[in-house]
């Protein structure tokens, strides 16, 4: 296979240039086959691929074994948990010391007020994690930044409604970080964000590589990154690959300026590769209206980019022998579409259990969101697809909301549609009519969500 002038410039880098590189690549510019390749190129033995994940680092090892290159594939976490020796891995380890933390606090019940104290646990342990990941110095004013830049939700409503609380949570967190380290050097114990953050606290030994090449450039945290460099010779060079349009792991304390940070510290030669090899040429010229950079192949298919009507997609979308795909951004539209085709006779009875397990989990999702999510009419369809089992999925959708009893607004919305939580209150019930289910009271509560979400109702809500 002949390389694109975008992979012969790597290449060539790897072989004859000098210091450190980044390839800018776009989504399915195949970058992993072409840093696989580039590992033919390195002359040194003493070099390492650093993957994202174990799954991906195994299939690496394999396929760098294939080609006879003596590089090592591992995660980052792998590298840190090497520069620790010999340890136990417990995985809920800061959760327990948070625990004891909150548990040591004279008055406990003041400070927490209204808060569950498993609640209060779970809010300092993520801030400290957090704070491990990012390498946050332990002042109010840095893990202030942290909640607000990450938007940890939960912790924003507790600096708004119980300032002691937070004050009691941020004060613990470097605190709760220090037990961490001396239940290291005591009884050898870690978890996972340990194995990142402990080698460049502590200044543990670190293997020194002459090569590194690191995938997934985009998702690496602070912690990540400082480990990555300090796993390098002093003469070694980094060669990183990622995509900044990618960056999807800030839930996990990713850097969401990553690529930028690792050109900054490192000093990185960008190096693209823009050519998609996946989608055909005109959707690509759709997507170049935001992303230019981004080229189709020089063999890639014309393909199609239409604007049809609801009737005309469910026309064309039948299932066939060959099956059909149907993709989109978010998941609530095309369960609404795939209601439309079980209804028109599309494969329903073959497909109705996993539409209905899939609706189920969607159904819930749009209640905690606050949006609509069907009518009583599609789920009367819903119904009729042939799945024989749908009473046991209404039991299982109104299992799942059993959440919505802890606080005094879904506790009323239960209370209308539920019998056995009426029959647990004391409330006497009336029967409902015969086509009148609970899962769809639940959707008429939904399409009320202006009463049920804003404000209390002015009358009991009708079962």
């Amino acid at each position: 296979m002949t390389p694109s002038p975008y992979q012969q410039a790597i290449y060539d880098w790897i072989e004859q240039g000098s210091g450190n590189a980044l390839v800018d690549a776009v989504a399915v510019a195949g970058k992993t086959t072409v840093l696989i390749e580039g590992a033919k190129r390195i002359k040194t033995s003493n070099a390492c691929f650093v993957a994202f994940n174990k799954i991906i680092a195994e299939e690496i090892a394999t396929r760098l074994q294939v080609i006879g290159s003596p590089m090592q594939a591992s995660t980052i976490h792998s590298l840190g948990k090497r520069c620790l020796g010999k340890v136990r891995i417990e995985s809920n380890k800061y959760l327990k010391l948070s625990r004891r933390y909150l548990g040591g606090i004279p008055d406990v019940e003041i400070v927490l007020k209204d808060t569950p104290e498993a609640a209060a646990v779970k809010y300092l342990r993520t801030l400290v994690n957090f704070a491990q990941l990012t390498m946050t110095e332990p002042t109010e004013e840095h893990l202030l930044h942290l909640v607000l830049h990450y938007a940890l939700d939960d912790l924003m409503r507790v600096i708004a409604r119980n300032p002691l609380l937070w004050e009691t949570i941020w004060s613990g967190v470097s605190v709760v970080m220090e037990m961490g380290i001396e239940q290291y050097q005591r009884e050898r114990i870690i978890d996972f964000n340990d194995m990142v953050c402990l080698p460049t606290v502590l200044g543990t030994s670190k293997p020194q590589f002459h090569f590194l090449l690191v995938d997934e450039a985009q998702d690496l945290n602070r912690a990540q990154l400082e480990l990555v460099l300090a796993c390098t010779s002093p003469q070694g060079r980094l060669l990183f690959c990622g995509d900044s349009r990618q960056s999807l792991y800030s839930f996990v304390a990713a850097d969401t300026e990553s690529i930028n940070t690792i050109i900054k510290r490192t000093q990185a030669q960008v190096l693209p590769l823009s050519i998609c090899y996946r989608c055909p040429t005109l959707p690509i010229q759709l997507a170049q209206q935001i992303y230019p950079q981004i080229q189709p192949s020089p063999t890639a298919e014309r393909g199609t980019v239409e604007i049809i009507s609801q009737a005309e997609f469910l026309r064309q979308v039948q299932p066939t022998d060959g099956g059909c795909a149907v993709i989109g951004r978010c998941t609530a539209p095309l369960i609404s579409l795939c209601l439309k085709l079980l209804r028109a006779g599309a494969n329903g009875r073959k497909s109705g259990a996993a539409i209905l397990a899939r609706a189920s989990w969607i159904c819930s999702n749009a209640l905690k969101s606050r949006s609509i999510f069907t009518s009583r009419r599609s789920w009367n369809c819903l119904k009729s697809t042939g799945t024989r089992n749908w009473k046991y999925w209404e039991t299982s959708l109104i299992t799942r909301w059993r959440w919505m009893r802890f606080s005094t607004k879904w506790r009323r919305l239960w209370r209308s549609i539920s019998p056995i939580a009426m029959r647990r209150s004391g409330r006497n019930h009336t029967p409902a009519s015969k086509d009148s289910s609970p899962t769809s009271r639940v959707f008429s509560a939904m399409r009320m969500r202006s009463n049920v979400f804003s404000s209390p109702p002015s009358t009991k809500p009708k079962v």
